[in-house]
């Protein structure tokens, strides 16, 4: 499941890229779960890319939308999720969104939250300038849950 969220408390840069886009949310993560737990994993400006329980991501974040994962790309998505843990953020990808820059490229050193995922979901191309609306267009176009 690929969760569009936004934080709780006011927070400035979450504000100003739900401004931004025009939309309710200003973040997504993966949800999965291991031996009944619920867990998440986010590329967050916070830690990185990095795994918590979905009880606690949600104690500083709620959920606006959520969409199934295509059951033929369930595996290969949290696998390539995984295999990022541990991954800095790419806080130069936010600026370049900002200030609408015609063209970014990080490589995969360092992903932001949609950039990650849209990889996960078998995405080409450079996605370092790919938002969170870019990712839930393409996640409507799979079939929303």
């Amino acid at each position: 499941m690929i969760l569009l969220t936004t934080r709780i408390k006011f927070n400035i840069i979450s504000y100003s890229l739900m401004k931004f886009m025009g939309k309710d949310y200003s973040h997504s993560t993966r949800k999965f779960v291991v031996a009944g737990v619920e867990m998440v994993i986010e590329a967050s400006i916070l830690g990185g890319v990095h795994i918590s329980t979905l009880e606690d991501f949600l104690k500083e974040n709620k959920i606006v939308a959520q969409y199934e994962v295509p059951r033929h790309l369930r595996k290969s998505s949290l696998a390539f999720c995984l295999k990022q843990d541990g991954k800095k953020y790419d806080i130069l990808s936010l600026f370049a969104i900002a200030f609408k820059a015609k063209f970014y490229n990080n490589g995969d050193n360092a992903y932001q939250c949609s950039e990650m995922l849209g990889r996960s979901l078998g995405i080409e191309g450079n996605l370092d300038l790919f938002t969170v609306h870019d990712l839930e267009k393409h996640l409507k176009m799979l079939g929303e849950k």
